[in-house]
């Protein structure tokens, strides 16, 4: 069933079925802004604790929100669902997926091949065929001229901070070295020593570059923050306009990724950060890069 809005007209995307609790989230992320406030305060608490919620039982929810339980199955309804239970049940399913190992999952992925998971050459496939399709897609979809902004913060940066948690701290290593590679100064955040929590010697005259993709590593949404707070620029490559980073960049290169069987890529990311450090590297030269040595 289709979720309606304020007047009546369906939606296209359909909260009911997600595949993953990012489906879920960032359904509820999109659709919180056109919602009352007491139903926005709902959505809010979802989104930043599902899993909390999703054991609660619908009186148990109401007082954890301080909310009436009346105001929970509004809430179901408005996104779709016949009621507060059916809402429930989905998200403990999602929650449940999403707890699967990557064993799990790539069981789950040699059942989908029929029974040929001893086969590698049908795994390769598989992927190679989802990778190649969301590079086909960055083609058209990619705002090259975030792209051209996020290189010209860069290019003038005194120093260009790197952060990536999680799934996406093979990227920021990437871009690291990338960088590195160009003579840039740059910092990898990666946590040790609290550097996220201080963002590092980041000022006004820094870049701090965050990758995060949903569910959106908490440590590096607090590292662009605190990069705000001292003034520095921040550019994100993340997944989507409500992307809590979003808020926060200055430049927002958004990368949509394969999934498949729910282990997700990062090759169309990882191809948008070799765009941005060779962009980076042609027309630089030896005396602009000294002046920003000697800045520092």
């Amino acid at each position: 069933m289709g979720r309606k809005t304020g007047e009546g007209a369906p939606l296209t995307d359909d909260l009911t079925s997600p595949e993953t609790l990012d489906d879920f989230v960032n359904h509820l992320r999109l659709e919180r802004t056109s919602m009352p406030k007491r139903l926005r305060a709902i959505a809010d608490a979802m989104i930043a604790r599902p899993d909390d919620l999703a054991l609660l039982s619908i009186t148990e929810m109401a007082q954890s929100l301080d909310a009436s339980p009346s105001a929970l199955v509004r809430f179901a309804k408005s996104i779709g669902f016949d009621g507060f239970a059916p809402m429930q049940k989905t998200l403990r399913r999602v929650i449940l997926d999403d707890r699967d190992t990557y064993r799990d999952r790539a069981r789950k992925m040699g059942a989908t091949l029929r029974g040929k998971e001893g086969d590698i050459s049908h795994v390769l496939d598989a992927f190679a065929l989802a990778n190649i399709s969301a590079i086909e897609g960055l083609t058209s979809s990619l705002d090259l001229g975030a792209v051209a902004d996020a290189v010209a913060a860069m290019r003038k940066a005194r120093l260009i901070g790197v952060v990536g948690q999680r799934r996406s701290f093979p990227l920021a290593s990437y871009l690291y070295y990338g960088l590195l590679r160009l003579d840039e100064a740059a910092i990898l955040l990666d946590g040790v020593g609290g550097m996220l929590d201080r963002a590092a010697p980041l000022g006004p005259k820094d870049v701090l570059v965050v990758i995060a993709f949903a569910p959106y590593a908490e440590q590096s949404v607090a590292a662009a923050r605190e990069a705000v707070r001292r003034g520095s620029q921040v550019i994100a490559l993340t997944d989507e306009k409500d992307s809590p980073l979003c808020g926060l960049a200055d430049v927002a290169i958004l990368v949509q990724e394969s999934n498949l069987n729910n282990i997700r890529s990062i090759a169309a990311t990882a191809t948008v950060i070799q765009t941005i450090f060779v962009a980076l590297g042609m027309n630089s030269n030896t005396s602009s890069n000294a002046g920003k040595t000697d800045d520092r």
